[in-house]
């Protein structure tokens, strides 16, 4: 099932209706490649419907992310603005000299997730990853 199916049967269980505002915002999460803050999306969707609402977004990025279809992550170390993300798109190391984000995936967090499930029998919805550190380039330079 895809994204914008599973999205739309999402809401509608949380007894929502599905509006064309609604279908806009999903098409945009799927369409977007990068990581999208709740004002960005707003921007992106003002763009097509000038009648949308930042409730709204927020609204269905909170539906979404309740399913787990979503997922908020922060890419700078100071949590600054959450950033979304489809759950199964990659997460993102931040260089804390050149300021450079780096996209990578693993597999550990949904290890987490499993092991707070069977230690703690807690429902891990999601996992707020930041990654920061140097890059290679900015390792290499203050080698020198």
């Amino acid at each position: 099932m895809s994204f914008i199916e599973q999205a739309n049967e999402t809401i509608r269980a949380a007894g929502g209706r599905m509006t064309t505002q609604r279908q806009l915002i999903i098409e945009l999460i799927e369409e977007v490649n990068d990581q999208l803050d709740a004002e960005g999306l707003f921007q992106l969707a003002r763009e097509r419907d000038d009648s949308i609402n930042l409730t709204t977004i927020y609204r269905t990025l909170n539906t979404l992310e309740s399913a787990g279809l979503i997922r908020q992550q922060y890419i700078s170390p100071d949590h600054d603005r959450k950033y979304y993300t489809l759950t199964g798109r990659t997460y993102h190391f931040t260089c804390r000299k050149c300021k450079r984000v780096i996209p990578f995936k693993s597999d550990l967090i949904d290890q987490l997730k499993h092991h707070l499930e069977t230690e703690l029998h807690a429902m891990a919805i999601n996992a707020c990853v930041c990654v920061d550190g140097l890059c290679p380039d900015c390792q290499a330079e203050e080698q020198r």
